[in-house]
């Protein structure tokens, strides 16, 4: 489980680097159409997966209206919401989807639908309260405490399965969430020049 929570720490920095605000202001700027409005709903998603993430790495106390709020807001955006903004070909400047996108489409609708349904999930634990302690959600169990949560098998290209993801704790399926969005970035994302 440490492992796990080292790699929620790391999503916080790719979060903090991939999802910074200013570039958002320059990448937004000239857009116009199909590929604004994705551009909103990418900038929507990362707002909110920031202000969870505060919430569930403990730097910020635990807001459930707020928490409530953010998810639901990145369930609403991911799925079929997602996808419907990228119809075939729609690469307009200062679009940053590639090529991969239409032809590798069932990997990215797949890609949208867990992102939708591990914010479900999400959403669905948030209703019946998260574990806190102190006005923080409750952190991971550290290694060789006992008390670990045995990781249900994944699917091939290593992602929490559907019929899993009910079955483990509020910080795993977090996980699963930014990892969802960073394998998306990775893969039908222009790689941006640092």
């Amino acid at each position: 489980m440490r492992r796990n929570w080292v790699a929620v720490a790391a999503m916080s920095a790719f979060l903090a680097a991939g999802f910074g605000g200013a570039s958002f202001v320059s990448a937004h700027m000239g857009a116009t159409g199909i590929v604004k409005e994705r551009m909103e709903l990418m900038k929507a998603i990362a707002k909110n997966m920031k202000a969870m993430h505060a919430m569930m790495s403990g730097k910020a106390p635990y807001d459930a209206a707020a928490f409530k709020t953010a998810v639901a807001t990145v369930k609403g955006h991911g799925g079929a919401s997602m996808t419907k903004l990228f119809p075939k070909g729609s690469m307009e400047h200062p679009s940053e989807a590639t090529e991969k996108i239409w032809q590798q489409w069932e990997r990215f609708e797949t890609t949208a639908e867990r992102l939708a349904m591990y914010a479900a999930t999400l959403e669905a634990m948030a209703a019946v309260g998260l574990p806190t302690r102190d006005g923080r959600i409750e952190q991971p169990p550290s290694r060789g405490s006992g008390s670990m949560v045995d990781m249900p098998p994944l699917s091939d290209d290593g992602f929490l399965q559907a019929e899993h993801v009910r079955h483990v704790p509020p910080h795993m399926v977090f996980k699963f969430m930014t990892k969802t969005c960073k394998s998306c970035h990775e893969t039908f994302r222009v790689k941006k020049q640092r």
